[in-house]
């Protein structure tokens, strides 16, 4: 099983791709809540996938860094990762 606790779906261990794809379904079938939305979409800043695919990511990521609901930069977890 992933490990999908630290810094939303990209900073996991094993199935990353796998998991990256499921979630990008699950956001543009509307399956998530707003809180999974923004744990999402601070993973995709992280990691810089939001400036990598589609438009649309670059977009809403850049609107949450506004509204301050993410951050631009990579956060640490609790165990001192960088995600």
């Amino acid at each position: 099983m992933t490990d999908t606790s630290r810094c939303g779906i990209v900073c996991t261990q094993g199935d990353d791709v796998m998991t990256l794809v499921d979630e990008i379904i699950r956001y543009e079938n509307g399956d998530m809540t707003e809180e999974e939305e923004i744990v999402f979409f601070q993973g995709l800043v992280n990691t810089g996938l939001a400036w990598s695919l589609q438009g649309h990511y670059g977009r809403v990521a850049e609107s949450l860094i506004e509204e301050g609901l993410i951050t631009a930069g990579g956060l640490t977890d609790a165990d001192g990762y960088t995600c």
